[in-house]
C-alpha cells in the first residue's frame, strides 16, 4: 500500500474548523449572543471534522476519495447556508465562513494532487512490471482531434481549442497475454480497429453538443468544460476496453 502523500495531509485541515467554531462561540458569548450561537451550531452536525480526517486515510482508493470529497463539498455547502442566515453578529458568522472557504479551497486542490499522486504510484508500480516481464505498451491512438470533433459538432456553443486523445493499453495484465515473438504493429492495427476510431469521434462531437446545450454566458462555461472532460474520460475508457479484445482472442 503507498505512503499517503503529505501534500493531503499538511496541515490537517479538521483544527482549522474546530478553532473557527470555539473562535466564534467565543465571540458570540462576547456579543451576548450565546442562544443564538447554539442554535446555529445544532445545524452543524454533518460530521465535516471527521470527514476531513478520514479522507487523506482512503488513498489510493480514488472512487472512495472522491465520495467522501462529495460528501465534505455537500457539507460545506450546507454549512456555508446555515451561517449565512444564522441571526448573528456579522463578526461572528465570519469567523465560520472564512473557514469554511478556506477548508474548501484546501481540499480541492488536495483533491487534485490526490488523482496527480494516484496515477504516479500506478505508473511506477506498472512501469517496474513491465520492465522486469519486458513488456511494451500499445500506443493505439494519439492525436489532437479537437477540428475532427468541431466539424462533427457545429451547433455545439462550446468549442474544443485542443483536445489530445491519448488511447495506449499498458495494463500488465493484457500486455502479458500478448505472445513475444507477435507482429505489435499487426496487432495495434487490430485493436485500432477495435476501438473505433471514428464511434469515438463521433460520441465526442455529441458530448460537446450536448455539455454545450446549458451554456448561455461565458460563466457557464467552466462547468460545461468540466462534464465534457468526465464524458470523454469514459469515452476513451470504453474505446480502450473495446481495443483490448483482440488481445484477449490471441
Amino acid at each position: 500500500m503507498p505512503e499517503i502523500p503529505q501534500e493531503l495531509t499538511t496541515p490537517p485541515l479538521h483544527p482549522i474548523w474546530s478553532t473557527a467554531k470555539k473562535t466564534a462561540a467565543t465571540k458570540a458569548k462576547d456579543l451576548n449572543e450565546e442562544k443564538k450561537y447554539a442554535e446555529l451550531e445544532k445545524k452543524l452536525n454533518k460530521g465535516l471534522g471527521p470527514d476531513l480526517d478520514s479522507w487523506p486515510k482512503l488513498y489510493p482508493k480514488s472512487d472512495k476519495l472522491k465520495a467522501t470529497k462529495t460528501k465534505i463539498d455537500t457539507t460545506i455547502h450546507s454549512y456555508t447556508e446555515f451561517v449565512k442566515a444564522a441571526a448573528l453578529n456579522t463578526a461572528v458568522k465570519k469567523l465560520l465562513s472564512d473557514a469554511l472557504v478556506k477548508i474548501q479551497k484546501e481540499m480541492d486542490e488536495r483533491s487534485k494532487e490526490a488523482e496527480v499522486w494516484i496515477l504516479s504510484d500506478k505508473a511506477v508500480a506498472e512501469s517496474t512490471t513491465m520492465v522486469k516481464k519486458n513488456l511494451v505498451p500499445l500506443k493505439i491512438i494519439a492525436q489532437d482531434v479537437a477540428k475532427l470533433v468541431n466539424a462533427k459538432a457545429p451547433k455545439a456553443n462550446l468549442e474544443a481549442q485542443k483536445l489530445w486523445l491519448d488511447i495506449v493499453i499498458s495494463d500488465v495484465k493484457v500486455l502479458e497475454k500478448v505472445p513475444a515473438d507477435y507482429d505489435n504493429a499487426k496487432l495495434a492495427n487490430l485493436i485500432r480497429e477495435q476501438a473505433d476510431f471514428t464511434l469515438v469521434i463521433d460520441q465526442l462531437a455529441k458530448l460537446l453538443t450536448e455539455c454545450g446545450a446549458n451554456v448561455k454566458t461565458d460563466k457557464d462555461v467552466p462547468a460545461a468544460e468540466k462534464k465534457f472532460k468526465e464524458g470523454m474520460e469514459k469515452i476513451v475508457d470504453a474505446a480502450t476496453i473495446r481495443g483490448a479484445k483482440p488481445i484477449a482472442e490471441l
